[in-house]
């Protein structure tokens, strides 16, 4: 009897393994690639985003409308498949829709603002952003592919996590003054206040300060 309880008992698991992994194949994954299809468009506008800084130029008068639209793309689809994802996916999806959703700063105000900081340009906070905007996208696609491996084995989101720079929380760890600055000001400056903007700015001083020492 006591055999049969557990025979019993390993086959519902083994049952309920079967139609969690047939749900994520036949509802969760086809809404992780109508994501994927609106972050790949996105690139590419966020691409032309930090050109158009750098060159002091104007956006275009859709561009706006084009973002908001991917932002509602992407979250409609992340709304419909949340409670099914880990911890770590979830939140990290979250951070990359957070990124769609900032707006975008006026391009030849925003290089000005950067370049007059002593000891930083533009060019090399564009180059910051778009590095850690890459690190957010390849992070995703790997915890989506861990997510969809079918094993019994402990999945590895916190190593993929690590391996990418992110903390716990799934927020970015700044190498250097540069990638807190790219992070402030450009990929997540709605979500920076005032106080968090004077601060950086004593940290930027400091570094000036430094480089001119050594």
């Amino acid at each position: 009897m006591l055999m049969k309880s557990k025979i019993d008992s390993e086959n519902r698991l083994h049952t309920s393994q079967i139609e969690y992994e047939s749900y994520k194949r036949e509802r969760v994954l086809p809404k992780l690639e109508n994501i994927n299809v609106a972050l790949i468009e996105h690139q590419m506008y966020f691409s032309s985003y930090l050109h158009v800084i750098l060159n002091r130029g104007r956006l275009h008068d859709d561009d706006e409308a084009e973002r908001l639209n991917l932002d509602g793309l992407i979250l409609e689809n992340k709304n419909k498949i949340l409670f099914y994802l880990p911890r770590e996916l979830r939140l990290l999806l979250n951070k990359l829709r957070v990124i769609v959703s900032v707006s975008w700063k006026d391009p030849a105000l925003l290089n000005s603002t950067l370049n007059s900081y002593d000891g930083v340009n533009a060019k090399e906070v564009c180059e910051s952003v778009q590095k850690i905007y890459i690190d957010y996208i390849e992070c995703f696609y790997e915890l989506i592919e861990e997510y969809m491996k079918i094993s019994t084995e402990e999945k590895k989101y916190h190593d993929i996590l690590i391996r990418y720079n992110f903390d716990e929380s799934v927020n970015y760890k700044p190498n250097n003054i540069i990638d807190k600055i790219a992070i402030a000001y450009i990929l997540f400056h709605e979500y920076h206040g005032s106080e968090d903007f004077s601060k950086l700015e004593v940290e930027i001083q400091e570094y000036a300060n430094m480089s001119e020492n050594n």
